[in-house]
């Protein structure tokens, strides 16, 4: 498990005794497509007209906030054309969902392995002086001296990193989200609501960050298995209510339940960016599925049905997009450096 109309979250990942969760990345991928789109990507129409509701809406499938600066075509919004490519010769849709009346009493699928791990007990390592234990896991607290950066992350070392790929009953895990003064903070209210949740779409705007765009395509039954949250840190919280967006009493802006981070601990925004995406084991303990959701782009398909097509219908506990311009992994490092070297020429 996940970016709009075909997937734009990023990532779905299955929950294991250890520190995993099997992730959907819905962006614009021939496997994870139709899930959700970003504006202006050309698609097959086959739904003529969907009605457009405002960030809190009473839209029956869902509600969308226009984007402030009105800069983004609203055709490409709340639309539920679905994704094609060709496939010898013939087009065919990407995501194959099931049927409505059966994606109606679709449930979570039960790993039958997820009991039988080899990981018996966790280890979370963090920087302080103070023991902490409970349950089948133990914190101990190390290095006294470190920057949030180090508190949050852990720093690992060579050999700690080496050792950590040796699978034992006893896993040692480095987690910043154990210790008090590491960063990412949220409340404890908040977190009893995470921890409900057991399957989970997310996505996060820091800095100011992106508007929210509110899920379609979702049934009513879906809903109510699944929790859609956001991650806003205090100075998203204050642009969006400038433009009006106010949280309700229950914490949400339409279907998603928007959570206050305080205290990020890195300076580049999307590091921080980078915890909600690929740690929600960590944020989400009893979450079995996630699926990420970039924020520029609104997710448009069932949530269940997404897992199903791509996750169990395939056997499979991973999904993620394909890139859209290069398929190895040498590419894209050449296209890194290239980049690079022409940011460095012109400053």
């Amino acid at each position: 498990m996940t970016n709009p109309t075909s997937p734009s979250p990023k990532e779905t990942q299955e929950k294991r005794p250890q520190p995993s969760q099997d992730q959907v990345d819905s962006a614009t991928h021939p496997l994870a497509t139709g899930i959700g789109r970003k504006p202006g990507l050309d698609v097959n129409l086959e739904v003529n007209e969907v009605k457009k509701s405002n960030l809190s809406g009473n839209s029956e499938l869902s509600e969308v906030k226009e984007p402030s600066q009105e800069k983004k075509s609203d055709s490409n919004w709340n639309r539920l054309d679905p994704t094609t490519h060709i496939v010898g010769g013939v087009r065919e849709r990407c995501l194959k969902l099931l049927p409505a009346e059966e994606l109606e009493h679709l449930d979570i699928a039960v790993d039958e392995e997820s009991s039988s791990s080899p990981v018996k007990r966790l280890l979370y390592i963090a920087d302080h002086e103070t023991p902490y234990g409970g349950g089948n896991s133990t914190l101990f607290w190390q290095r006294t001296n470190g920057t949030r950066f180090n508190l949050f992350t852990g720093n690992q070392t060579l050999d700690e990193r080496e050792k950590s790929f040796k699978v034992n009953e006893t896993a040692v895990v480095h987690c910043g989200f154990f210790s008090e003064i590491a960063g990412f903070k949220i409340s404890d209210m908040v977190k009893g609501f995470m921890q409900t949740c057991k399957i989970v779409v997310s996505t996060c705007a820091f800095g100011g960050g992106d508007d929210l765009y509110q899920p379609i395509g979702m049934l009513e039954a879906t809903f109510k298995k699944v929790c859609y949250v956001a991650f806003w840190d205090e100075i998203t919280l204050a642009t969006q209510e400038s433009h009006g967006n106010k949280i309700a009493e229950d914490g949400f802006i339409g279907k998603w339940r928007i959570v206050i981070v305080g205290n990020l601990p890195f300076v580049d925004q999307r590091l921080n960016g980078k915890i909600p995406k690929m740690l929600p084991h960590r944020l989400f303990p009893h979450a079995k599925y996630s699926i990420w959701v970039d924020s520029k782009s609104q997710f448009r398909r069932d949530p269940l049905g997404v897992l199903e097509a791509l996750l169990w219908r395939r056997n499979s506990v991973l999904a993620i997009s394909e890139h859209g311009a290069r398929s190895s992994v040498y590419d894209e490092a050449k296209a890194v450096v290239k980049k690079t070297q022409s940011h460095t020429r012109r400053s």
